[in-house]
């Protein structure tokens, strides 16, 4: 019989299929290039856009590599909804824009995991100065302002309680009202005196509660040296606040790896599996109201828990969040929507590079 050879067509057949993906990278390319070409240069910015990353490149890697030339003050890779790894691209901002420069000049065309690394102007982030404020009141100004100064460190003591929620959940402990725990003269104690005995005990039985589940205290009874980049500390929630409450708005932005919430319900430790979707979540949701309070956000320390969080329980219980979510229903029959702050911020404080597709894999 004759022999047939098809190993030419396969050939001819993986070069069109490169062509193509070829074809499809460049016009993605001019794209990005034409949108940032009106941007300020990295001299005056300190800000870069980076692409043709492998989809194994964390930010870890990326901070590494940019940060021998100076102090970072973010850096950001979008990662993918659904295949849960980064797109390809992601931007670096140097606190120096004289660094940025000397990390151009070294890294742009340098070969990274295989990859050349191209780099651009990055896009600048939204300002106060930037934003039409000559219509808005007072109060939606100064809404603003609290939101852009979220991410900064606080003096507030780290486990806050708010006095209303302390009433509330020593009520509820000693099974009484509101109204008798605060009257003035019962017990032979003053109102004030009775809620600084019982913030006390919450904040006791808090910190008992957190060492249980592995958080480690003594990170929080110092200066954090470094921050989470996917822990949030939440806290002045509302008393008896429930954990698949406070998953439910969490997990709208992203894969969820933990929350440890103590029986008082009035503060929490959301841990996130990507730092990215963590600091959507950080925009979105600080300083927005919850029920009748608004939510006080602020990184954990670096340290905070003893143990790494088990992704397979996290994936778990996320998809357990999505079901219920699905449905709009909670097991303790309470169903929470999104505050509406976020909703109306979302589409400013989100990237539009969280919503582009990811780059070919051209390996």
């Amino acid at each position: 019989g004759k022999q047939i050879f098809v190993s030419k067509y396969e050939q001819k057949e993986a070069v069109e299929s490169n062509k193509d993906s070829s074809n499809k990278t460049n016009i993605k390319w001019k794209k990005q290039e034409e949108a940032l070409k009106d941007e300020e240069s990295i001299a005056e910015s300190g800000r870069m856009f980076i692409r043709n990353l492998t989809y194994t490149t964390t930010e870890d890697d990326i901070r590494k590599l940019f940060e021998k030339y100076g102090p970072l003050s973010e850096v950001d890779l979008p990662v993918d909804k659904i295949t849960r790894k980064p797109k390809g691209f992601g931007t670096v901002t140097f606190l120096m824009p004289e660094h940025a420069v000397k990390a151009y000049g070294e890294l742009d065309g340098s070969v990274l995991d295989g990859r050349m690394l191209h780099i651009l102007p990055g896009k600048a982030k939204a300002s106060l100065e930037n934003i039409d404020t000559e219509n808005l009141t007072y109060k939606q100004k100064k809404e603003l302002q609290t939101k852009a100064t979220a991410g900064s460190s606080h003096n507030w003591n780290t486990l806050f309680l708010g006095q209303n929620a302390v009433a509330d959940a020593v009520a509820s402990r000693y099974n009484t009202t509101k109204e008798k725990l605060l009257e003035d003269g019962s017990n032979g104690m003053s109102a004030a005196v009775k809620l600084a005995l019982g913030e006390t005990q919450l904040a006791e039985d808090t910190k008992a509660f957190l060492e249980e589940n592995g958080v480690c205290l003594d990170a929080f009874n110092e200066a954090p040296k470094k921050r989470s980049t996917t822990i949030i500390l939440v806290k002045n929630l509302p008393a008896q606040t429930k954990p698949n409450e406070l998953r439910e708005m969490f997990a709208k932005h992203g894969e969820l790896a933990r929350i440890v919430m103590p029986p008082a319900g009035i503060t929490a430790l959301v841990e996130f599996l990507e730092p990215s979707e963590a600091r959507k979540a950080f925009r979105a949701l600080a300083y927005t109201k919850y029920k009748h309070l608004p939510l006080y956000l602020e990184w954990a320390p670096d340290n905070s828990f003893t143990t790494p969080a088990s992704k397979t329980k996290a994936t778990k219980n996320n998809a357990t969040t999505k079901k219920s979510t699905d449905s709009e229903e909670v097991k303790d029959g309470a169903t929470v929507k999104e505050p509406k702050e976020s909703k109306e911020n979302k589409n400013n404080t989100r990237k539009k590079e969280d919503d582009e597709p990811p780059e070919p894999d051209t390996t």
